[in-house]
């Protein structure tokens, strides 16, 4: 079993309205398993949610 910590934090990816946004990962993470995370903080900066955990996926 191979074990890293790699991680993708992204500043002002979307906004709201957008309602969706695709992440673009590197090439070699694909076939991979990735556990995802999300915040969401709000354009001021001055509220933010609570950090949910999103799921497990593999990158395609």
């Amino acid at each position: 079993m191979v074990s890293f910590s790699s991680f993708v934090a992204l500043m002002d990816a979307a906004v709201r309205s957008a309602e969706a946004y695709e992440l673009q990962l590197p090439l070699d993470w694909v076939g991979d398993v990735v556990h995802s995370w999300i915040v969401v903080v709000s354009a001021d900066g001055k509220l933010v949610s609570d950090t949910t955990y999103v799921g497990q996926l593999t990158v395609v």
